[in-house]
């Protein structure tokens, strides 16, 4: 049990409890205002100093009260536990979204949106499933990266080579690596917009999370449970390290 006290009240003489701002029984916050306190240097507000629920409430509105004396309890565990129950059941209830669909594709790179969407105009009620970003490793890391970087280089090679054609130029400032990022940057989020918005048009479920199998026809992923008739596992591939 917590005890709230009363202010420290200067001189000898006592505070007079002003207004009661809380009831028995009430829940109350940290930092959440119970009384005030009048006393010849002006009103002090008294402050629950945790989370709690108000078990006793030890003075009335008008009573003087001595500097530190106990004014309020508050049960600190019954609010923990009662916290407790409450996150536990909205874990829970988090959970326990079901989901069923025709068809559940797990990965959204260049094989996984691809077939959703193929599938999705074709009647197919679809769910797709990402643990990182659509478009996967192709889209955001890999090749088209790569290739808006190739391109930059190129441009910068065919300057280098204008002097063959009686061209001269100072190419110091020419490479300018913040614009080449920033470009590559702007593909990749131009094409992962293309994608999102076809996912969109064709009302295609999108989760981001890791799928795990329950069943065959079962898959947990973030809040959800996906029970679908037909999936399709399109994870990718990892690079190999010869010897």
């Amino acid at each position: 049990m917590l005890e709230i006290k009363a202010p420290v009240i200067p001189g000898a003489k006592p505070g007079q409890v002003g207004k009661i701002e809380i009831n028995l029984g009430d829940k109350v916050e940290k930092g959440q205002i119970l009384c005030n306190i009048e006393t010849s240097k002006g009103n002090r507000q008294v402050k629950a100093s945790e989370d709690g629920i108000v078990k006793e409430i030890l003075i009335s509105e008008g009573q003087d009260v001595k500097s530190q004396e106990v004014i309020f309890l508050l049960a600190t565990e019954d609010v923990k536990e009662e916290n407790a129950d409450s996150k536990d059941a909205n874990e829970e209830s988090k959970a326990t979204r079901e989901i069923k669909t025709d068809l559940l594709v797990i990965g959204a790179g260049p094989g996984g949106y691809v077939a959703a969407i193929y599938a999705a105009k074709r009647g197919l009620k679809v769910v797709l499933v990402e643990k990182e970003k659509i478009g996967g490793t192709c889209l955001n890391v890999g090749c088209i990266p790569t290739k808006s970087l190739v391109e930059s280089a190129d441009h910068l090679e065919s300057l280098e080579e204008m002097e063959l054609f009686g061209i001269e130029v100072a190419f110091s400032k020419a490479k300018n690596i913040k614009k080449v990022i920033d470009r590559k940057n702007e593909v990749v989020s131009t094409l992962a917009g293309g994608i999102d918005y076809l996912i969109k048009k064709n009302e295609i479920e999108y989760i981001q999370g890791n799928a795990e199998f329950l069943d065959n026809k079962s898959v947990k992923v973030a809040d959800a449970i996906v029970e679908a008739k037909n999936i399709i596992i399109a994870t990718g591939s990892e690079s190999s390290s010869l010897n």
